[in-house]
């Protein structure tokens, strides 16, 4: 029921989701931006998770990156619908992620990326260890978690849309680590960025932006 109410949601904002992250002050595009230098992996195979209405995309092509075969997976068919129309993948899934991916033949994958994806996945071991599975020996796994506003491991906020709510879930680094090393993804690079300002409450949100290969 719950991903039925975030997939409404973001069906709801999907024809004006630029101009809604951009008044969110999203740091996604400068953490890309940053960090797109770094990438050292064959741009044969993306997998974009979440890929919303393509953003990503979006950002990595402004900034000269392209893969011969790319592919979009969502939750919402409006934020697919969006991406389709700018023809930003070779090809889109809608899928709820929470159930881990579709068929990927093992160690085909040269970058994952899921950023705005797990705070929605209470336990992200089946598609943290699916991911491990399909990325090639020297691919990569960019994500972001949201950070905890308290000093708990795991914080749970309840969020309200329409006359229903959902939960999203903030995780520690301590906690992001423990699950990277159980699905056997080593970790790159772990930061703390100011992620974006919430639109309902006004807060600011703090991301853990991540960069993971597979453990050797």
């Amino acid at each position: 029921m719950a991903n039925k109410i975030i997939s409404e949601a973001y069906d709801t904002i999907a024809p004006s989701y630029n101009e809604f992250v951009k008044k969110a002050q999203y740091s996604l595009p400068q953490w890309l931006h940053s960090t797109v230098q770094t990438l050292k992996v064959t741009r044969t195979q993306w997998v974009d998770l979440a890929c919303g209405n393509g953003y990503v995309s979006q950002q990595l092509r402004a900034l000269g990156v392209d893969f011969s075969y790319t592919l979009g997976i969502d939750l919402s068919s409006r934020m697919i619908e969006e991406a389709n129309r700018f023809e930003l993948y070779s090809k889109t899934i809608v899928q709820d992620l929470e159930r881990g991916l579709p068929h990927l033949d093992s160690a085909t994958v040269d970058l994952f990326t899921a950023f705005g994806l797990f705070e929605f996945i209470p336990d992200e071991y089946k598609l943290l260890t699916d991911i491990q599975n399909a990325l090639k020996d020297e691919g990569e796994l960019w994500c972001s978690f949201e950070a905890p506003l308290s000093g708990s491991e795991v914080e749970t906020v309840s969020l309200r849309y329409g006359d229903s709510s959902f939960e999203k879930f903030r995780k520690s680094q301590f906690t992001i680590q423990n699950l990277l090393k159980a699905a056997q993804l080593q970790i790159i690079s772990l930061e703390k960025w100011a992620g974006y300002v919430s639109p309902s409450s006004g807060e600011t949100v703090n991301y853990f932006y991540v960069r993971a290969k597979k453990a050797k």
